[in-house]
């Protein structure tokens, strides 16, 4: 250094430092303004320089770049096509959603399925009982084998869930930290795992009962079972929903086995914890439903007990009387005949007075009268004088007044038998002579003045 050199503190070097900085900042400021200034002052400061007003424009990100080069409709597919803007999943393949789904699989087992599980407790509190079952199903499927079922997740709603129901906590105890992290032992993460588990069969059991799927609440309750023998909210479920299909009205056709499941569950439940009010109270509903049910089978044997000493103390009557009745199938789907049927005046005596439903036809008018029901004690006469009492309005000849009329009966073997007036019917009937076709019996009233020639046209069809 020669002696004409001045040496300057540190302090002044920084002072100069400092002022140069300022300098250079009002320069640019100064150049800034003069780039501001009309061509006219422009030409009138030739010492001032042009600044690039680009230079300080900050550039756009990649996916926006090349924005101004599309179309509204073309921005907007691009957009929905970010999760965060998406309706719905895509059918194809979508880099954003399979790195949004990935991130949901970071981390182990339990990490994973606690985030599932916190995600379908979300769900259940807000009332959306399918969609919180999926995530429990996916918290089960990565703690039992590592993976998640497939599949879009559903949109259906249901009610708001009542205050007193809450979804079962794990019940975890801390790790201990190292360095700030939580350290598990192998044993450990065993626990954490099986405590997740059981937490997720539980809270799925319960929204199953609320999607009213018994019968899939039941399993994953008795699952709970498998891994907690001692498990309150288990035994319960597994009796709710076991009591909800024992229902007798309802759709199972086997009403009795799932009572008998259903009292099993709370008897045990009650082995464990005997003084729980909810499995007390619903082990009281179970022994009301039994009485329901026992009442209500011992009334239905009761009636068919009922219903077949009567069906054998009819038939008692008509084999002591030799009538014979013949089933030909032709009474079937005629509601007008579905309530006729052969009576006892007493069904308990075989030995009172019998009525019968009587067929009345017209052959040669193609017309016919029904009575439901006559006594066996009438006389034909009575019948004929009944249902002609007045002149029907197809006799325009007046052929059919009842003195003018004769009556016959078909045979058991097929021919015409003829009916005096006094004849009773239980006579007609006796010893199997006419038959009781499909439990009715059938007469035919024809007019004296036809009686031959309908009585050929008989003989003819029969040849």
């Amino acid at each position: 250094m020669t002696s004409s050199e001045e040496t300057l503190p540190v302090a002044a070097v920084s002072l100069r430092i400092d002022e140069a900085a300022e300098r250079a900042a009002q320069g640019d400021v100064k150049a800034e303004l003069s780039s501001s200034e009309s061509p006219e002052q422009s030409s009138k400061s030739p010492n001032t320089k042009d600044v690039d007003r680009d230079a300080f424009v900050p550039a756009l990100p990649p996916l926006l770049a090349d924005a101004g080069e599309k179309s509204i409709d073309e921005q907007l597919k691009d957009l929905q096509s970010h999760p965060m803007f998406m309706k719905s999943l895509p059918n194809e393949p979508n880099e954003f959603v399979e790195a949004l789904q990935a991130m949901a699989y970071e981390g182990t087992r339990a990490e994973v399925a606690a985030n599932f599980r916190e995600q379908g407790n979300d769900c259940f509190k807000t009332g959306h009982w399918r969609n919180a079952a999926e995530f429990y199903t996916k918290a089960i499927d990565h703690l039992i084998n590592g993976t998640s079922e497939d599949g879009q997740k559903s949109d259906e709603k249901g009610n708001s869930a009542p205050q007193e129901e809450e979804v079962e906590e794990a019940e975890i105890e801390l790790p201990r930290l190292e360095n700030g992290e939580p350290v598990l032992s192998p044993e450990e993460e065993k626990k954490v795992e099986h405590a997740h588990l059981l937490a997720c069969l539980l809270n799925r059991s319960l929204c199953n009962l609320k999607l009213q799927n018994f019968r899939s609440a039941s399993l994953d309750a008795r699952q709970a079972l498998v891994l907690d023998p001692s498990s309150l909210k288990g035994y319960y479920r597994v009796a709710l929903a076991h009591y909800h299909l024992s229902d007798p009205n309802g759709p199972s056709a086997t009403p009795l086995d799932h009572l008998k499941s259903s009292k099993e569950a709370a008897n045990k439940g009650l082995k464990v914890h005997p003084s729980d009010r909810d499995l007390v109270a619903l082990s009281e509903k179970l022994h009301a439903r039994e009485k329901q049910m026992y009442d209500k089978g011992q009334k239905k044997i009761q009636q068919q007990q009922k219903k077949f000493t009567k069906t054998a103390i009819l038939k008692a009557a008509l084999t002591s009387r030799g009538w014979v009745i013949a089933d030909t199938g032709q009474r079937h789907g005629r509601p007008d005949l579905e309530d006729a049927e052969i009576r006892l005046d007493d069904p308990n005596d075989p030995k009172s007075e019998l009525s019968l439903p009587l067929l009345v036809l017209y052959p040669l008018a193609a017309q016919s009268d029904f009575l439901k029901q006559v006594s066996e004690a009438t006389k034909i006469g009575e019948v004929i004088g009944t249902v002609l009492e007045e002149r029907p309005f197809w006799d325009t000849n007046a052929e059919y007044a009842p003195e003018a009329t004769e009556c016959y009966a078909e045979s058991a073997k097929g021919s015409m038998l003829k009916l005096g007036r006094k004849v009773k019917l239980e006579s007609v009937l006796a010893g199997g002579k006419v038959v009781l076709k499909d439990g009715m019996l059938t007469l035919h009233v024809v007019p004296k003045s036809g009686v031959d020639s309908w009585l050929e046209e008989i003989r003819k069809r029969r040849q």
